[in-house]
């Protein structure tokens, strides 16, 4: 099987599952985000995390392959490996403001359905692939 391919499906279902249990559980995910903005220990994980799997993404796939969908997953990785290095240089900054700047209460939704669009974008090309 194509790593690409692979990435799509496991990235697909992923965001189709999690932007389903957003859309299902706010006020459930609105208090673990909370929550976890209040943990430095576990943000700095997240960072460490972020970083390690965009980078992985970014350059696990071959974007030479002529189609969108290896360009959509490298992005996703370079946009998650950047977001991680930003935020362990900038780590009081970097998370907790961009949640009180965004207003994430107001998009909550469109966010989820933002997510679940890609994720099911993603899932049909990796397994029609």
């Amino acid at each position: 099987m194509d790593a690409t391919l692979f990435l799509a499906r496991f990235i697909g279902l992923s965001f189709v599952i999690a932007s389903l249990f957003m859309l299902f559980k706010k006020d459930k995910v609105i208090q673990a985000i909370k929550s976890l903005l209040k943990n430095d220990g576990v943000l700095y994980l997240l960072e460490i995390i972020s970083t390690g799997f965009g980078l992985a993404l970014a350059l696990g796939v071959n974007i030479s392959a002529g189609w969108v969908l290896p360009v959509v997953i490298a992005f996703f990785g370079w946009v998650l490996a950047l977001r991680g290095i930003i935020g362990f240089f900038f780590f009081d900054l970097s998370l907790r403001k961009l949640y009180s700047s965004v207003h994430f209460e107001e998009i909550y939704y469109p966010l989820g359905f933002f997510i679940l669009i890609i994720g099911m974008y993603l899932a049909v090309a990796g397994f029609i692939g």
